[in-house]
């Protein structure tokens, strides 16, 4: 199971891993090939499209202009939306030639950094547009 800090997150999770086992039984039964990615955080924005806890954060931080941090919130492994693309994209192209058998059905997907809860806002704050009152 996920990690889960909540009820309503543990219940989130709880219900993504029951569709997992659903989509997977299915595929087996139908003799279909099926590989999931399950992913770390996600961020990053395409056109009005966007992570919307991301979001509110920074609306956060833009009207108080503080924003207190638990110290111990141990580290994020946050996958960019381009990453997720580049990876989905690798698996697309394998369609043609048959799936690599020695993958897992379900694969974790995080970014290619470790990154505190502090490092992983100030990233945000640096992709923000120049003009954006966060940055």
């Amino acid at each position: 199971m996920r990690y889960a800090c909540n009820s309503s997150d543990l219940d989130m999770a709880t219900c993504l891993s029951n569709a997992e086992d659903q989509l997977l039984t299915s595929c087996r039964t139908l003799s279909v090939s099926c590989r999931i990615p399950r992913l770390s955080i996600i961020f990053g924005q395409v056109g009005q499209y966007g992570n919307s806890n991301f979001s509110r954060l920074l609306l956060v931080v833009c009207k108080v202009l503080l924003l207190p941090v638990p110290k111990y919130l141990g580290l994020r492994q946050s996958i960019h939306a381009s990453q997720f693309v580049a990876v989905a994209l690798k698996f697309f192209s394998q369609l043609e030639s048959g799936w690599d058998f020695n993958l897992p059905e379900r694969i974790a997907l995080g970014g290619d950094t470790n990154l505190s809860c502090v490092s992983m806002i100030l990233c945000l704050q640096q992709t923000q547009p120049i003009a954006d009152p966060f940055r």
